[in-house]
């Protein structure tokens, strides 16, 4: 094309865009005039610069689809802006532009505790269970804990990669404080669900143990002979035997059994 000719004899027609998908951009036109090498296509983020060439296609070619980064989609949810035109040798046509923004993928759906629980039996043990995701683009599950009913306080327990792993046990823990957990959701796109602050469940500091009922002290052999009951509690660790003075209830010495 003779670059003193009309150029809008072969510029582009009819530009539009259109979403494939979460992630896609396509593009198409109609092409004008006669042959010629081809179309380029420049891109625009935002209002950041134009990033001048992006691509170049063949004159029999008039739809092309631009893949995004999810993740820089949701950390900067602008239109994209493309301008299009066509070219012979160093001659370029008119350009035609179109700009399109992508709806922001929605946060995941997100998951809750189910139960806390804690077996007696040494190592003492304790499990956490959740509820299963049904996020389809899941990345991984967050717990979290806080010896009170916090979320602010909270701390990064475990990540967990498999969304079919639906609990964990830990021996690291006391029964002297509370314990919360939350479970979040992350999908592939680096969000987090909105359910989380919902998701929590904890277990309140453990019962102090029942005293036993002393059943005898008798005295022979310059020698006391303590008897009592036996004590209930499942998680027992030991007697403590106390001599006191009175009235003033004053330890004198005190032994383990």
């Amino acid at each position: 094309y003779d670059p003193r000719s009309d150029r809008s004899l072969w510029t582009p027609d009819s530009l539009s865009a259109d979403s494939l998908s979460a992630n896609k951009i396509q593009l198409n036109w109609i092409r004008k005039g006669r042959d010629f090498d081809g179309f380029i296509i420049d891109k625009k983020i935002g209002e950041s610069e134009w990033v001048d060439s992006l691509v170049f296609l063949w004159d029999s070619i008039f739809t092309w689809t631009d893949t995004l980064d999810l993740k820089a989609l949701v950390k900067n949810p602008v239109a994209y802006t493309y301008r299009l035109y066509a070219f012979a040798d160093s001659n370029i046509s008119n350009s035609v532009t179109v700009n399109f923004k992508l709806e922001t993928p929605s946060k995941p759906a997100g998951s809750k505790i189910l139960s806390i629980e804690y077996e007696n039996k040494p190592p003492k043990t304790m499990t956490v269970e959740w509820e299963k995701s049904s996020e389809g683009d899941f990345k991984k599950y967050h717990i979290y804990h806080a010896n009170i009913d916090d979320f602010d306080n909270r701390k990064l327990y475990k990540s967990i990669s498999d969304v079919n792993e639906l609990s964990l046990e830990t021996t690291i823990f006391t029964v002297l404080k509370e314990n919360w957990f939350w479970v979040g959701v992350e999908d592939t796109t680096g969000q987090m669900d909105e359910r989380i602050k919902d998701s929590k469940k904890g277990i309140p500091v453990d019962s102090t143990p029942l005293p036993v009922v002393l059943d005898s002290i008798t005295h022979e052999k310059d020698k006391f002979h303590l008897k009592w009951f036996l004590t209930s509690i499942l998680d027992f660790s030991e007697y403590i035997i106390e001599e006191v003075s009175l009235p003033d209830s004053l330890v004198l010495s005190s032994d383990t059994i």
